[in-house]
């Protein structure tokens, strides 16, 4: 199959696709891990400090029309920590189609004991698509569904997440689309196409090792599953070293399509990462790999150093009291005597 077919072969499938059927939607990554609210709005500001992330990822490189996605988000918590807030903007390329979107993300954060909590997340935002007849790549190229501006809609999404936390496991469910709208374009032959943006439904669980607690070097494993109706249930497999000062490393597993290798540097406020994936299964007769860059900048390092220091002086207070009240039960107990 040459690259020509391939085309061909993809702009059928998204035809089809937006016709008759539902199929996965969503753009895929793999360093999701390092900014959680990509996946789950409740996980919205889970950081102590506001971070900013921009991240760009090229699927199946040496394909024509392959999938390019760009994201950029900022996010936060309240001073209290109860509430997480953030906005998110994606760009999807696909071929003759694009996808633009933004979403103003919302967590509140329930205490339910000392060590464990129940976080409810909510998106909500508009999307645009995009259908460009002009760029594509047909046999019978007098086809007059071809002949016609390129065609776009804008429709309000919502997407709905759960998060619980309890000592170092965290497990989420999100309902991405939860709306489930259904805008349509008409082309210039009369024919009408529904785009079925339809829900979507993710779970992740992850569990914390702690290597090194002076440096904050932990290491998890992560487990992430998509569904929706009407193509194969996708999970991803990771395995990730994490040092807070430093970066981290990590190994993904994406069923059915790809192997990845991902890693990143932390230099004070600014982090860089890059993930590559090399693709397995029938993926990798037209493609060997896909990659990803990953840009992040925290705010209010000076505020986190002023908690951490203030923490210390309050373990150094609390030693002093209890040496203060040993002290003074040995001084009663000589009195006594």
């Amino acid at each position: 199959m040459n690259m020509k077919k391939i085309q061909i072969f993809s702009i059928l499938l998204f035809l089809g696709a937006a016709s008759h059927t539902q199929a996965q939607q969503l753009a895929l990554s793999t360093q999701y891990y390092q900014n959680m609210m990509t996946l789950n709005p409740a996980f919205a500001g889970q950081s102590e400090y506001a971070k900013a992330a921009v991240s760009h990822r090229s699927m199946f490189t040496g394909v024509q029309g392959s999938p390019q996605t760009s994201y950029m988000s900022v996010d936060g918590q309240t001073a209290q920590g109860k509430m997480g807030l953030g906005i998110i903007a994606y760009r999807d390329q696909t071929d003759i189609l694009s996808s633009t979107s933004a979403m103003v993300n919302y967590a509140y954060r329930m205490k339910i004991s000392d060590d464990a909590r129940l976080n409810f997340g909510l998106a909500l935002g508009v999307q645009n698509q995009t259908i460009d007849f002009d760029k594509a790549q047909v046999v019978n190229e007098l086809d007059p569904i071809l002949f016609g501006p390129r065609a776009n809609r804008t429709a309000f999404n919502a997407d709905f997440g759960l998060g619980f936390e309890w000592n170092k496991l965290q497990v989420g469910f999100a309902i991405p689309q939860l709306l489930g709208n259904n805008p349509t374009i008409s082309t210039n032959s009369g024919q009408t196409m529904a785009l079925n943006n339809v829900q979507h439904y993710r779970g992740s669980v992850k569990y914390d090792f702690m290597i090194d607690d002076s440096r904050d070097i932990k290491f998890y494993p992560m487990a992430v599953v998509r569904s929706v109706k009407g193509a194969p249930f996708q999970w991803d497999a990771n395995l990730v070293v994490d040092a807070a000062n430093l970066g981290w490393f990590g190994i993904t597993y994406h069923s059915t399509y790809a192997f990845g290798i991902s890693a990143g540097v932390r230099y004070k406020s600014i982090s860089a990462g890059y993930a590559h994936n090399f693709s397995t299964g029938v993926v990798n007769d037209y493609s060997k790999r896909s990659s990803e860059f990953l840009l992040t900048y925290h705010f209010g390092d000076r505020w986190r150093e002023q908690k951490e220091w203030n923490k210390k002086m309050e373990a150094a207070d609390q030693e002093l009291m209890d040496e203060s009240e040993l002290q003074q039960e040995e001084i009663d107990s000589l009195k006594l005597q």
